[in-house]
């Protein structure tokens, strides 16, 4: 895993994948930063 992520990087990565329509576990991954 990556290191930990500010709230700011966890909104994007989350608002990056909403944004390409992506499903509700590889949104979770993202966020998870996993």
């Amino acid at each position: 895993m990556p290191p930990a992520m500010n709230g700011e990087q966890i909104y994007n990565n989350f608002r990056d994948a909403a944004g390409t329509q992506a499903s509700p576990q590889s949104t979770r991954a993202v966020v998870a930063g996993c």
